[in-house]
């Protein structure tokens, strides 16, 4: 007893140093930066299944913490969320640019406040106040082709000709032949446009072909998910993106793409009546929207659950930017992948 009453000094400044610490680590996490990983290969092409990389919390402005009474530094379930602070960020609006690749809270996982959803990845293809739509797979914004510098990747179907040493083919262009799908020298590779058309010709390829959707045939998984606007990953929109003070005009025709908005992100009651919206019990058809939001998409654009499935992205989920990858780990072959460590996010 004698020795614990003596220790009180020691164990009073421990617990003072390691409180100092604790917030100190909070506040980083929670509004400088953060690490994540890459768990599946939808951002193929620039991120890989097994990248660790840092997200930029600062970049975008540090947004205030949402669920106060929560465990720090853990997501999912681990909060009470009987309060909720009001979304602010620390510094204004984000400055989110066309082609950033953000980090995010996913925006259909609604059994979990905002801050406590699962992180996803991917790149800010429009802007609030943009439109977007993809014809044969090319990307236009504000009706222009994307002419920028990413290099998307979509699947291919390959057939080689019967004599070719696939392994030491595909090896020139950095594929893998675990690709293969038949003993027929048939393969599928999620490979940039231009790599194809360097593959097209060339005599040991017997075929090569994109595997696109073809027009008008409707994705039930596609947004608006509605069958006058019959949408697939390869043809969509246009679709124009809202932004904080746009006032919509909202009838049944068009309502599937801003029920969401309206109703969950910015937490009015909608109901439709005998033809009419009504928001809040009062039949209108007219919104004003709160606040901006943005469309983002996988670059492995035939494997990616994005803006194209979901809709639109709220801003008060946007964490960060994706800025670098610290280091990469292949775990299927149970090695470091070389040349990755501190890459640039682009």
């Amino acid at each position: 007893m004698r020795k614990f009453l003596n220790d009180k000094p020691k164990i009073k400044s421990w617990l003072k140093s390691f409180t100092y610490a604790f917030v100190i680590v909070v506040f980083i996490k929670g509004c400088v930066a953060d690490l994540s990983y890459i768990p599946s290969p939808s951002m193929n092409g620039t991120l890989m299944r097994g990248d660790f990389f840092y997200i930029n919390k600062l970049a975008y402005s540090p947004r205030f913490l949402r669920t106060p009474l929560s465990v720090p530094l853990v997501t999912g379930k681990w909060y009470w969320n009987g309060i909720q602070i009001p979304y602010f960020r620390l510094f204004g609006k984000p400055g989110i640019e066309r082609n950033d690749v953000i980090v995010f809270n996913f925006p259909l996982a609604i059994e979990h406040p905002v801050d406590h959803r699962e992180q996803f990845v991917k790149r800010c293809v429009a802007l609030p106040g943009d439109s977007v739509a993809l014809i044969n797979s090319k990307t236009f914004v504000n009706g222009k082709a994307s002419g920028d510098s990413v290099y998307p990747i979509f699947n291919y179907m390959i057939r080689t000709k019967k004599g070719t040493n696939d392994t030491v083919f595909f090896k020139k262009f950095g594929l893998e032949v675990d690709s293969k799908i038949s003993d027929e020298g048939h393969y599928s590779f999620g490979i940039t446009d231009d790599v194809a058309r360097k593959l097209t010709g060339l005599p040991e390829i017997e075929q090569i072909k994109k595997q696109a959707e073809n027009k008008d045939d409707q994705d039930e998984t596609v947004f608006p998910f509605n069958e006058n606007f019959p949408w697939n990953v390869d043809h969509f929109g246009y679709l124009s993106i809202p932004k904080e003070g746009d006032v919509l005009t909202v009838d049944t025709s068009n309502f599937c793409f801003y029920e969401r908005i309206i109703s969950i992100y910015e937490k009015n009651k909608t109901e439709i009546k005998n033809g009419k919206i009504f928001i809040n019990g009062d039949s209108t058809g007219k919104y004003t929207v709160k606040m901006n939001y943005y469309f983002v998409m996988g670059d492995n654009r035939h494997d990616s659950r994005d803006s194209r499935h979901w809709g639109f992205l709220p801003e008060d989920h946007i964490i960060g930017k994706a800025s670098f990858i610290l280091f990469s780990y292949d775990k299927q072959n149970s090695h470091f992948r070389k040349g990755r460590w501190f890459k640039g996010i682009d």
